[in-house]
């Protein structure tokens, strides 16, 4: 017994290790400690949502349909996609006509995320997910992302073609590599100091006019700047300066002088 036991945890500690598994705090306890499928709280929203005829536009229906599980015995059904949502580590819900990631509770082992090209406007569900480092949010009617700080792990943000007015609309993420934000009403580039390591920016087509805080990451290697309002001298040698310490500029150039568009 206690040599499988071990065999069990070094192949759980592998998988975790390297991208594969469930989280250490995802270990499932035991069968006398677990509560009735009604108590819990991930399971119980789905049941209330079957109950009120609610599953459509979320995550629940897309899950549905996608393990092929019908909900006339609402338990059960809840269960089995509980059960398969929580071995997912990869989603896309690309252009689904998504209105709510009412569901989101149950991808408990998520690193990849896809949601781009839905019609949210909010996203409260994602503080469930710490596995998650790679989400898209792309082309939705989103105006804020404060639950970001409840992502530790999170690499990899593009919410791009949103609503945003301020980088301070979106939470803290320490980890965070990678972020696109391109096509929103952001004018200035207050907040991003919250990005410490971030490495990849792009922040085209918004109305940002001065750029200097660009200049205390110390690890970007790449910004795309263009369709802005980086118009002065003093910015432009910005710009200069950021090249010359190696990182790549896209958009400097008369691009960044045009007339502002309307919203896209």
């Amino acid at each position: 017994m206690k040599q499988f036991m071990l065999i069990t945890f070094l192949s759980f500690y592998q998988g975790y290790s390297f991208g594969c598994g469930s989280s250490p705090n995802q270990e499932s306890e035991g069968a006398g400690n677990q509560l009735p499928v009604t108590e819990m709280p991930s399971l119980a929203n789905c049941l209330q949502s079957i109950k009120e005829g609610s599953i459509s536009g979320d995550i629940y229906s897309a899950l549905f349909t996608r393990f092929n599980i019908g909900t006339e015995n609402a338990e059960a059904a809840c269960e089995a996609l509980a059960e398969e949502a929580a071995e997912l580590r990869g989603l896309s819900l690309r252009n689904r006509s998504l209105t709510s990631i009412s569901g989101a509770e149950l991808l408990t082992s998520i690193v990849r995320l896809k949601l781009d090209d839905n019609l949210l406007s909010e996203v409260s569900g994602l503080a469930e997910l710490g596995t998650l480092e790679n989400l898209d949010l792309g082309n939705n009617q989103i105006t804020s992302i404060p639950e970001i700080s409840s992502l530790p792990n999170l690499e990899i943000l593009r919410v791009s073609r949103n609503e945003l007015d301020s980088l301070r609309d979106i939470g803290r993420a320490p980890k965070l590599t990678n972020l696109a934000v391109a096509y929103n009403r952001i004018n200035s580039l207050d907040g991003i100091e919250r990005y410490p390591i971030l490495r990849v920016l792009n922040v085209s087509d918004n109305a940002i006019e001065t750029i200097e805080a660009l200049l205390d990451l110390e690890n970007l290697v790449s910004v795309n700047i263009a369709f802005n309002q980086v118009c002065s001298d003093e910015q432009v040698a910005i710009l200069d300066l950021l090249e010359q310490k190696g990182v790549v500029v896209i958009g400097k150039s008369a691009q960044n002088c045009q007339p502002l568009a309307e919203p896209r």
